[in-house]
């Protein structure tokens, strides 16, 4: 069955952590473990009910803020740090629009309210055919619902598309409907990992 759409997840793929300069510091003041600065944020219980839309940003720094003793000055430092060193993945992106001459392309990002106004600049309607936030929809990856959600949109079968995600967790929840699935390494490999499949199916 040809490939019709190929959707991508923005965190660790279109979007990039490439210096961790800042993150780095913030572990050592705060205790934590080299590498889990985002990790600790991202897993806790807060964030969790701000990716489905259940509560605000500012809830989400309100309860780091109590977790690590953070006056206010601090917690605005750590949280005008906590994206930097990101950088999107031009080659990526730019690679996502030419696709759309012949193929669908889509983003389903686990992401907290908020999230379309910041990234909007760089992942917009000229590169997707439609973009997913969980935030949004009240259902975040791995759930299957929201895979299904991004095919209905595209209005194409599972086994029409791809999904792009560094998390492996997410990739098997994506092949379990149907879908193929790749897990993202590295430009180069996800790039080759798609014209594969792509090639294999015209």
């Amino acid at each position: 069955m040809p490939t019709k759409a190929v959707i991508f997840d923005i965190g660790g793929v279109l979007m990039q952590q490439v210096d961790r300069t800042r993150a780095r510091g913030w572990e050592e003041r705060l205790g934590l473990a080299e590498g889990s600065l985002g990790r600790t944020i991202w897993t806790m219980p807060i964030s969790a009910q701000a990716e489905i839309g259940c509560a605000s940003v500012d809830d989400v720094w309100a309860a780091v803020a109590d977790r690590f003793q953070l006056d206010p000055i601090d917690l605005a430092a750590l949280r005008g740090d906590f994206f930097g060193g990101s950088a999107w993945n031009d080659r990526l992106i730019d690679y996502a629009r030419s696709l759309r001459a012949n193929t669908k392309t889509g983003i389903i990002s686990n992401a907290w309210p908020e999230a379309r106004a910041a990234v909007q600049p760089w992942v917009n309607g000229d590169a997707f055919d439609d973009l997913i936030f969980s935030a949004e929809v009240g259902l975040a990856k791995p759930d299957r619902r929201i895979y299904e959600l991004a095919l209905g949109r595209l209005h194409v079968q599972p086994a029409e598309a791809i999904f792009v995600d560094d998390v492996q967790i997410n990739v098997e929840a994506a092949q379990a409907i149907g879908m193929t699935g790749i897990r993202f390494q590295n430009t180069e490999q996800t790039i080759a990992g798609i014209e594969q499949y792509l090639t294999r199916t015209t």
